[in-house]
């Protein structure tokens, strides 16, 4: 196998999960071209850019127009791939179908056996017509991103795949970070999930306030880091958490080397199911997740150094298995309900214990 061309129509989190797949293919043919498809650089460029994990760029923006649209995918159709693999949440359905379309081949096209609406399993079903020499892999229950990345590569490969690298990798250059931080030892924390926007995966303000609180007297010697996107910054402004004691914000303030290196060097991290969650789990530092009504199967940090704290009300795990999308389940409860059964106590009891872990161990600053 020569070239191949992976859709990754996706976020932060979503990408990052996608490395060992990448990994995989790079091990298994040596000299292989892998081309990816992006519409979003934050996702992409920035993971790569410092990596092992050497591939290819095609950049088809979203806003683009459907006659520049169509020239791009009539390009690709020129590259003659030997395989085009399209993870199940890899694109925009209308970009799926064009791209499987266009880029006709003598191989094998893979697609994932999507689940959901009555409309998305009738595409599924007309495409399957379309296409009647490719192979549709299924999506099974329970079962990690990462591994349903490698499923499309079942055939190829000469490896069981339980024998594989399942952690995530990125690539970053290390930065000075004194004078973002003051002091060598802080915890960092991710407030907020969307990038400004409401959703069912954060945790409320008002708890993080109050664990900062207990932080201060319980370990007044640590300091707080926030961190984030730069839609997050008015919602910490207004929420107070930002203007704390001994809370560094740095929402909005770093670009991604800058982010890793402050995740890096934390004596803790905690973070809601988000890109910062999963470039932390990927750099294998200590890490508390909270989950709620996302799939805790499928996205889970997977690193030794990771913990998952879940919410479990009748929200938990709505979002398994494409039943209801994140803006449904937004409109469906109210703000941070989904979160809600995760205490101050419990995430307070949680941390300390893996602060106190890692110090006895030695991984991080006493």
């Amino acid at each position: 196998m020569k070239k191949v061309l992976i859709p990754c129509y996706t976020g932060l989190g979503n990408f990052i999960l996608k490395t060992p797949m990448l990994k995989l293919l790079l091990k298994q043919f040596p000299g292989i071209q892998i081309d990816l498809i992006f519409g979003n650089r934050w996702g992409a460029e920035k993971v790569l850019e410092h990596s092992e994990l050497k591939c290819n760029f095609v950049w088809i923006q979203v806003d683009e127009t459907v006659l520049s649209k169509a020239m791009r995918l009539l390009s690709l159709r020129k590259k003659k791939y030997d395989h085009v693999f399209c993870p199940f949440d890899s694109s925009p359905t209308w970009f799926l179908a064009s791209l499987c379309l266009f880029t006709k081949s003598d191989k094998t096209i893979h697609l994932p056996l999507s689940r959901g609406s009555l409309s998305t399993r009738i595409f599924w079903l007309i495409l399957r017509n379309l296409l009647p020499n490719s192979r549709f892999i299924p999506i099974l229950e329970k079962r990690s991103e990462s591994l349903l990345n490698i499923d499309l590569l079942t055939d190829i490969i000469d490896e069981p795949v339980c024998g594989f690298d399942l952690l995530t990798t990125v690539g970053y250059v290390n930065e000075d970070i004194r004078d973002l931080i003051r002091g060598k030892r802080y915890i960092v924390i991710q407030p907020f999930a969307r990038n400004g926007m409401e959703t069912p995966k954060s945790w409320s303000p008002a708890n993080f306030l109050s664990l900062i609180d207990e932080y201060q007297k319980k370990i007044p010697n640590i300091r707080i880091v926030l961190v984030g996107d730069k839609g997050d910054f008015n919602h910490c402004v207004a929420s107070g958490i930002g203007s704390l004691k001994n809370v560094t914000n740095l929402i909005g303030e770093t670009n991604f080397n800058q982010l890793c290196s402050v995740l890096k060097q934390a004596q803790l991290v905690i973070a809601h199911d988000s890109g910062v969650m999963h470039v932390a789990n990927a750099l294998q530092v200590p890490l508390l997740a909270l989950y709620g009504p996302t799939d805790y199967h499928r996205t889970r940090p997977m690193a030794p150094t990771s913990e998952v704290l879940h919410s479990k009300n009748e929200s938990w795990g709505e979002m398994r298995g494409f039943k209801i999308s994140e803006d449904e389940l937004t409109r469906k409860y109210p703000p941070y309900y989904c979160m809600s059964s995760i205490s101050v106590e419990q995430v307070l009891s949680k941390s300390l214990a893996m602060i106190n872990s890692t110090a006895a161990s030695g991984n991080r600053l006493k």
